[in-house]
Order: C-alpha cells, then structure tokens, then sequence
C-alpha cells in the first residue's frame, strides 16, 4: 500500500471518520475474520457490514485473504488488512 498516494490517504481518513468502517478495519489488523465473524464481534447489522466490506476492499484498505469451502458445499471469503 503506497501511503503518499493521495487517494490512498484520502480513503484512510474516509474510513478512519466512520465508526463501523473503523471498527472492522481494526479487527482485521488483528486477524484474518469472514463477515460472519466481523457481525459477531462486532454487532454491526449485516447488511451494514457487507456494504462497508466491499466499500473498504474497492478502496484497497482490505483485501481477500482466501475463500473457505465447508463441508456442504458453502463457501465465505476470509477478508484482512492490507
């Protein structure tokens, strides 16, 4: 991540100014979490948690870790920080 990249600044302090962005930004500096996990720690409605997910991945401030396949056939994405 290029910090001096002025988008890239701007996007931190967007996201840093908005309490769930910060509260997930902040659990995924501390570990690789699927949305599921973020919901439960966080108690972040999921509809909330899955827009800022993807807000926070196309600003480039999380990524995808890897994809889990269960036993079932269902599959989640594991989301961290870059």
């Amino acid at each position: 991540m290029d910090i001096e990249d002025p988008k890239m600044i701007s996007s931190i302090f967007k996201a840093l100014g908005d309490e769930k962005s910060l509260k997930i930004l902040s659990l995924l500096s501390v570990r690789s979490m699927s949305v599921t996990d973020i919901i439960r720690e966080t108690n972040i409605p999921s509809s909330s948690a899955y827009r800022k997910i993807s807000e926070l991945e196309k600003e480039g401030l999380i990524g995808m870790e890897r994809t889990v396949v269960t036993k079932d056939g269902k599959s989640f994405n594991i989301y961290k920080s870059t």
